[in-house]
């Protein structure tokens, strides 16, 4: 709302927060809830549609980036890593 708060909360740990510069929404994950130490409650939020890049170890060097084809062929397993920490993915392009 006008005073900085969330509007809507769903039950699956989704918030919707307003752009004030824009009025556009931004749909966000509730990553942790705690209490500020004037016991405020307090949500760290996390952009839905937040862009990721999948890299891979090349054991010597450090890490490179993963090619569009072997991409695609990695999908479910990225897709696991990241809803065990309570993300969703999504190909988007």
């Amino acid at each position: 709302d006008d005073q900085g708060r969330c509007i809507a909360a769903a039950s699956k740990r989704i918030v919707t927060i307003i752009d004030d510069a824009n009025n556009r929404p931004l749909e966000c994950i509730i990553r942790r809830v705690f209490s500020s130490t004037q016991d405020h409650e307090c949500l760290l939020l996390c952009p839905v549609d937040m862009p990721v890049q999948v890299l891979k170890s090349t054991n010597f060097s450090g890490w490179i980036a993963v090619d569009d084809d072997q991409i695609k062929q990695i999908i479910p397993s990225v897709a696991y890593a990241l809803a065990r920490v309570h993300m969703h993915f999504v190909e988007s392009g």
